[in-house]
């Protein structure tokens, strides 16, 4: 089994902008959910502090195809996570095409 092909299932809802609110700030109305087969894989905190970002709760997902945008949700777990930034596309070999997305935990949760 390829490492591309992805053991974990994740839930992409893309975001469409539906029109401006009374304040100016963009509508954003969420698709349907996507499955997609990835591999999630937690970030260092090196590379977290590199990227600029305070929160610990980053994951970085490998998978053959990515239907989602920067304002993505993505449920995994029973945890929902939104996109940063556009996927990365390595498209230089049929065999080793894949995309890397960075998601990170949208909310701390009580337990």
């Amino acid at each position: 089994m390829s490492l591309l092909e992805g053991r974990h299932r994740l839930q992409v809802q893309t975001a469409r902008r539906t029109g401006v609110s009374k304040y100016g700030n963009a509508q954003i109305t969420y698709n349907d959910p996507v499955e997609v087969a990835g591999n999630v894989q937690a970030v260092s905190s090196e590379e977290i502090a590199s990227l600029g970002m305070q929160t610990k709760s980053v994951y970085r997902v490998l998978a053959r195809s990515w239907p989602g945008g920067p304002y993505s949700r993505i449920f995994w777990e029973d945890k929902m996570f939104e996109q940063r930034g556009e996927a990365r596309w390595f498209t230089r070999s049929p065999a080793t095409y894949h995309c890397e997305v960075l998601m990170v935990a949208s909310g701390v949760e009580i337990k």
